[in-house]
């Protein structure tokens, strides 16, 4: 059977309040993902992060707006 690569996932492209992707990490375990209200803002003010193996959500910490998992 053809080996493959594993799937690898990466940040939403935004939030389920709208708000953009800003800056993220996706080499990280787990992913980082920033949602910033307005460009400049700290990354660390609303942000997601996502299990690297899985996509699963594992931290909103975005008010509630992340979405349920990475694509």
């Amino acid at each position: 059977s053809p080996s493959g690569t594993p799937t690898s996932y990466v940040c939403p492209a935004a939030d389920d309040a709208g708000f953009p992707l800003g800056s993220n990490d996706i080499t990280s375990s787990p992913i980082f993902c920033s949602y910033p209200a307005f460009s400049g803002e700290d990354p660390n003010d609303f942000f997601c992060t996502y299990s690297k193996v899985t996509g699963a959500l594992i931290e909103d910490h975005d008010a509630g707006f992340c979405p349920g998992s990475a694509v």
